[in-house]
């Protein structure tokens, strides 16, 4: 849908419609890279820090890869972005966790996967909130996404005449497949292994004992940028997510994603 008006802008100027199709996620990969650096920006006040977190993102990263097609991906997460820059809001009102919620349910509508990183962001309503606010605030995420869910259930309803029916039976029919030791497997095949690692194909990730050395420096001499919550939420959310898609995923039978 996001893409129909990009259809038919080159329809109109006799452009091949499917390159302008690819260009949405290119669109909104560039856009997800602006969020992350404006709220690096505002956060550390550091605009070489801002630059390289967008750029790091761009290049160093699985966004750059799955720019290149028409994949839910760079939806969901451009979503999840803002639902975490809205988290890390300023602002003291409630409506920051509808806004969070609302984004976090967009990137469940991506792709229902992403619905795993409720927890983590449970985990961060919970360091962030004292005890008498965290029921409120996470009531206020879970109305924010609402919306979607409704929607979704009455999109099932319509097609499979069932609200709960998603057409996707992924653990229902991996249920069977799956034991202790395929979970092994499947955790090593989806982190490390030369076809599927996440480690191995971003990059980035190469930079973490630097960053981590920079860190300890920047901590031992007391920098008021290290005091900020900023490093540590997006810590929690990286480390969180990243387990919580990975034991997701390892549920399945077909974990490797595919054969295309």
């Amino acid at each position: 849908m996001l893409a129909l008006p990009l259809v038919r802008l080159s329809a109109l100027a006799g452009a091949d419609s499917v390159i302008a199709a690819l260009t949405l996620n290119s669109a909104l990969t560039a856009l997800t890279a602006f969020i992350i650096a404006r709220y690096v920006r505002r956060e550390l006040g550091d605009a070489r820090a801002a630059f390289w977190s967008g750029a790091l993102y761009l290049v160093g990263s699985m966004a750059l890869a799955y720019a290149k097609r028409l994949f839910t991906e760079p939806a969901a997460a451009l979503c999840v972005t803002l639902a975490f820059v809205a988290l890390g809001s300023r602002k003291q009102s409630d409506t920051r966790y509808i806004g969070a919620g609302l984004a976090l349910g967009a990137a469940a509508a991506a792709s229902y996967s992403n619905l795993v990183l409720l927890l983590s962001f449970i985990a961060l309503i919970a360091a962030r909130s004292r005890r008498a606010l965290f029921w409120r605030r996470l009531a206020w995420l879970v109305g924010g996404m609402m919306p979607w869910m409704i929607g979704l259930a009455v999109y099932n309803l319509a097609r499979f005449a069932d609200p709960l029916n998603t057409g996707l039976a992924l653990l229902t029919w991996s249920a069977p497949y799956f034991t202790p030791q395929a979970a092994l497997v499947r955790v090593y095949g989806l982190l490390i292994s030369p076809y599927r690692g996440f480690v191995l194909y971003n990059p980035i990730l190469l930079l973490l004992p630097l960053a981590w050395i920079a860190a300890r420096v920047e901590r031992c001499n007391q920098r008021p940028a290290m005091r900020r919550p900023l490093a540590r939420l997006a810590l929690l959310l990286a480390i969180s997510g990243t387990a919580a898609y990975a034991l997701f995923f390892s549920l399945w039978s077909m974990w490797w994603g595919g054969f295309n």
